[in-house]
């Protein structure tokens, strides 16, 4: 869990909680002080952020203890120097995390390009999946209740093989699972070829609903014609979706970013939590 103990971040800690009580996992609190903020006042100014940091963390984790929270989980405190995604992912490697958890401010426009996305930068460069909390995003029981899944596919090869986590989180809460495909206005000669376009389509569709309805005992498949963040949502709200999850292939080009910034837009509007696989991890 990576926070910075603001109040975006105690929504996603609820969901960290949740998930570490019902798996029995470890929970890491990582904190990390980004130097930028205090390169125009020396080292010193640095070191007086550190320490504030780790009184602060220390402050917040004996909160949670005389509150409960931590009541049954194993838990380690961080407090580090620099890049905020750089730091979390060396922790994820060193300590084979399976899941960070991190929470958004759903930062869009100028304010995004002045003070950035962290939570961005984190699920685009986690060697794991990110579980994503955004503004909007509800609360969490102490233990999780998942009725309904969301899967978000592209049909592309990462798109698909981050299929199992969607059905893992289905399986172990006996929830709801939608499989949706959001297919772009065709233009062009894929305007011209509407129909074998949808044979295509259907094709996949069926393939995939072979494969899950093996595995989930609740699923249904949609096709949807639009803008696939503007999609995802419409389908997330109306049918009362608890965690969307899409695979997204690693960022190697231009053209791959398209795909992350539809997956960032989900992430700042969702009214639930956003599971996120980086492609390479697959297979």
């Amino acid at each position: 869990m990576a926070t910075d103990l603001s109040e975006c971040s105690s929504r996603a800690l609820q969901h960290a909680l949740a998930v570490a009580r019902h798996y029995k996992a470890d929970l890491d609190l990582v904190n990390v002080v980004q130097p930028f903020a205090y390169s125009f006042v020396g080292h010193d100014a640095m070191v007086q952020a550190h320490d504030l940091a780790e009184r602060e963390i220390k402050e917040f984790v004996s909160s949670l203890q005389r509150n409960r929270a931590l009541e049954g989980i194993n838990h380690r405190c961080w407090v580090l120097d620099g890049d905020v995604a750089e730091n979390v992912c060396h922790i994820v490697r060193s300590h084979r995390t399976d899941l960070v958890v991190v929470g958004t401010h759903g930062r869009s426009g100028l304010r995004k390009l002045v003070l950035g996305s962290v939570a961005e930068d984190v699920f685009r460069q986690s060697p794991c999946p990110v579980l994503t909390v955004g503004p909007y995003s509800h609360g969490t029981a102490r233990e999780p209740r998942l009725k309904h899944v969301l899967f978000a596919t592209d049909f592309s090869a990462a798109s698909e093989e981050a299929l199992p986590w969607a059905v893992s989180a289905a399986q172990e809460f006996g929830a709801r699972l939608t499989v949706l495909h959001v297919c772009p206005e065709p233009k062009g000669e894929a305007a011209q070829d509407r129909d074998q376009v949808n044979a295509a389509l259907q094709e996949r569709r069926r393939d995939l609903h072979a494969s899950v309805s093996n595995q989930v005992h609740d699923a249904q498949f949609e096709i949807q014609t639009g803008d696939p963040a503007t999609m995802i949502l419409e389908v997330a709200t109306a049918q009362d979706i608890d965690l969307i999850v899409c695979g997204l292939k690693p960022l190697r080009s231009f053209s791959d970013r398209v795909p992350w910034v539809h997956a960032y837009h989900v992430v700042c509007e969702a009214a639930c939590p956003v599971l996120t696989v980086r492609g390479h991890l697959l297979g």
